[in-house]
């Protein structure tokens, strides 16, 4: 058991290694690209704002066309709750998947009725 640990934990303390050795691959990588970058802008006269514009133009080209409608966005309507807890903590209602603290006291032979909210 005790020769497991120090398996197990010389494995993890390896797995560690190689996370920072490939975080700092990373970051050289990174670091070289905007190098490249660099030159290729200055090279070719670039500035920031054209990159920006660039951009920009590209997800205007992803948007839809001036004659079709965008959708809208669907209106959701506060519910109000249904069922609650014993102790008034907890509610429920009553749409979706039931919650576990409901599912715990059904699965014990409670009935869901016995969880209605009493409205007067």
């Amino acid at each position: 058991m005790l020769n497991e640990n120090k398996q197990l934990d010389a494995k993890i303390q390896k797995a560690r290694e190689l996370q920072r050795q490939t975080e700092a691959l990373m970051k050289d990588i990174k670091r070289t690209a905007i190098k490249e970058i660099h030159q290729y802008m200055a090279r070719y006269n670039i500035t920031l704002e054209e990159l920006g514009a660039t951009a920009a133009s590209k997800t205007k080209a992803a948007a839809p066309a001036a004659d079709q409608q965008p959708k809208k966005a669907v209106k959701r309507v506060k519910v109000s709750p249904k069922y609650q807890s014993e102790d008034g903590l907890q509610t429920w209602t009553g749409r979706g998947l039931k919650p576990k603290w409901l599912k715990a006291e059904l699965d014990a032979g409670r009935k869901l009725e016995d969880f209605l909210i009493k409205t007067e």
